[in-house]
């Protein structure tokens, strides 16, 4: 299928672009209240301040210029905070009706179409689909690239690789464009291509014998040789530039709405070009800005790299109030749920396979999570106390390294309790990096003011006021839910236009959960019919008499 012929007129290139049109309706709603917020803030923050004599026309009243009021100020400033605040309000709306329609007019990636891709040589396969290596042919030049065929998740997919690469692109592998196989079938198979940046993941250099020295020669020195990488000081520097990229990675992600959800070695490639670890395979992630590729009670992980908790947002979450109001209050949720910490631990598990050799084949993490959840209680110092093996004592020294900087750090990532994680930004300002600068201190500050923030929002008067439980809303909020309010047929809040407007790959997302909790209401109804039927059964076995049985 995939033969190399340019005139395949059966695959077609989707129509990928998000269409920004917005109903009449909404945007009266917003300007209305955008209006009066304005006129109420402008009123508040400024207003001339005068002496009683100059109200009054007294002949020696002096004219006294306006000034702005303290409160002014602080009302202001806690607005603008807040609208900045990850997942970033502010900067969500600059993307999504801004930055994105610039980006699918100017940019040169969107021209090419699928005549133009060769794909060649089939190099990983898995449950989602497989990766090709394959030639993209341009107008000007002609480039090695990646190919992903993605059988499920390939649109959600195509979406975290275009927002990273408008947000932040140096930190995931330089996203290209995406094709479809077949333009009539929502369901088709999509085609994700990227630039063929480097041959080896993370994951692939741990296998091997000569780790670390064959990463330090991807990202700090070519000449480096074994002996020289065979030094603890050596070792301890590969590892504080690994896991640097890697939390550069994910503070990116997480400063746009993002998470990873499969963070892991195999997710990890070592670019070649620019010297530095990348983010791949973004088929997992979710998006909590607006709730793509997200719904409640479903995870989508790996067990050996995933926390304990396994799902990224908390049942108690609560249910969201009138659309208009919800959108302004994802920072609220992402400080009350602190989703990017489930990326965090995943990161900890990486750092953990990387320094203990005997930690890097599947088996042995397989049964080192085992003994961590039924005799360590998740507690690193017990099994530190426990394991008697020397084939640990290189990557002990290694993180004992600066008075246990490593230890310590590697302690806090694995915390069971998420809330006792640090942030990604917290984490590269550990003593493990290096000296803190200025900025570190800054998020460190941040992070002590939303760890008070923390406990106020999970009293029960807060849960009960955002939860609407005084108006009898006490159903659990989550993101999906505001995209399925804001589609609803309620005459309240009346949005069924816009599914008109809305991109594609959301469409597709919520068709996608539908479907999903139309099956989940027919196992629900299935399983209590069975039950139904099962207790008439033995209501039956109690009132029907056996027949005693006559003797021989």
């Amino acid at each position: 299928r995939f033969a190399g012929s340019r005139r395949d007129s059966r695959l077609r290139r989707p129509n990928l672009r998000q269409r920004v049109e917005i109903p009449v309706d909404i945007v009266d709603h917003v300007t209305q209240t955008m209006h009066h917020t304005a006129n109420q803030l402008s009123s508040i923050a400024s207003e001339p301040v005068v002496l009683p004599c100059h109200r009054m026309r007294c002949a020696t009243a002096q004219p006294v210029t306006p000034g702005l009021k303290a409160e002014g100020i602080a009302l202001l400033s806690v607005l603008l905070l807040y609208l900045t605040s990850t997942p970033g309000v502010l900067a969500g709306v600059i993307d999504m009706y801004v930055v994105a329609p610039l980006q699918r007019l100017l940019a040169p990636n969107f021209k090419y179409t699928l005549d133009d891709l060769e794909i060649g040589k089939l190099i990983a396969e898995g449950g989602f689909g497989e990766v090709y290596r394959a030639t993209l042919i341009g107008n000007k030049e002609t480039r090695s690239v990646i190919v992903k065929r993605a059988k499920e998740f390939g649109r959600p997919e195509v979406w975290m690789n275009e927002r990273m690469q408008r947000s932040a692109p140096g930190v995931i592998a330089e996203y290209i464009t995406a094709f479809g196989e077949d333009d009539g079938a929502s369901s088709s198979p999509i085609l994700l291509v990227w630039n063929n940046e480097g041959e080896y993941t993370l994951s692939n250099l741990m296998s091997k014998q000569d780790f670390p020295t064959n990463a330090a020669k991807l990202l700090i020195n070519p000449d480096c040789t074994q002996e020289e990488a065979s030094t603890i000081e050596f070792k301890t520097k590969i590892y504080q530039k690994l896991m640097t990229q890697i939390l550069e990675g994910l503070k990116a992600c997480h400063a746009t709405g993002i998470v990873h959800r499969d963070i892991k070695p195999q997710n990890f490639i070592l670019s070649s070009r620019d010297k530095r670890v990348k983010l791949i395979d973004l088929g997992a992630a979710a998006d909590l800005r607006i709730g793509i590729n997200y719904v409640p009670n479903e995870f989508l992980l790996d067990p050996r790299y995933a926390p304990p908790q396994q799902y990224i947002m908390s049942t108690r979450t609560p249910k969201a109030p009138p659309p208009p109001i919800a959108v302004f209050l994802s920072p609220v949720l992402w400080q009350m749920n602190s989703p990017d910490r489930f990326d965090i631990y995943s990161a900890g598990m990486s750092m953990l396979q990387m320094v203990f050799a005997p930690l890097r084949s599947d088996n042995a993490l397989i049964v080192f999570n085992r003994r961590m959840r039924k005799e360590w209680d998740y507690d690193l110092d017990t099994w530190r106390s426990q394991e008697k093996s020397k084939v640990y004592e290189e990557g002990f020294r290694v993180l004992d390294a600066n008075n246990g900087a490593g230890w310590d750090l590697l302690k806090r990532l694995l915390a069971y309790d998420p809330k006792e994680r640090p942030s990604a930004a917290e984490a590269l300002n550990h003593p493990f990096f290096g000296e803190r600068n200025v900025m570190g201190m800054v998020a460190t500050l941040f992070s002590s003011t939303g760890k008070v923030l923390d406990a106020m929002m999970e009293s029960d008067i807060l849960q009960d006021y955002v939860g609407g439980k005084a108006r009898g809303l006490d159903k659990i909020f989550t993101e999906v839910e505001l995209k399925e309010m804001m589609s609803s047929d309620s005459d309240e809040y009346n949005y069924a236009s816009y599914d008109d407007s809305a991109t594609e790959t959301i469409r597709w997302w919520e068709k996608r959960n539908k479907d999903v909790k139309r099956n989940l209401n027919k196992i629900e109804a299935t399983e209590t019919q069975l039950m139904y039927k099962e207790e008439v059964r033995e209501q039956l076995k109690k009132r029907i008499k056996k027949v005693p049985r006559r003797p021989i």
